[in-house]
């Protein structure tokens, strides 16, 4: 885990479903001025799952609309919860 990352229950919980698609999961420490120039960007908590970001400090990202990636990890997420809330029904 890098600087700046906390390791949280969903964030490790997205990272293995995403793994289990075969997917990988980059993360990586930048600057606001960085994250401007980046086509997708999208954060996790427990309470929203998955998050875009689709703004820093007025600067756009994804032209403010929730991109490909994001909705496809969106998904998974949503698939992978509905799975662990039966495990536990």
């Amino acid at each position: 885990m890098g600087e700046g990352f906390l390791g949280g229950t969903t964030r490790e919980l997205v990272i293995a479903a995403l793994a289990e698609k075969n997917l990988k999961c980059h993360e990586a420490a930048v600057t606001p001025q960085e994250l401007s120039h980046m086509r997708e960007v999208f954060v996790t908590n427990a309470i929203m799952g998955i998050k875009p970001v689709i703004e820093v400090d007025g600067r756009q990202i994804s032209g403010r609309e929730i991109g490909p990636v994001t909705q496809l990890v969106s998904e998974i997420w949503q698939k992978k919860l509905e799975s662990l809330l039966k495990e536990d029904a």
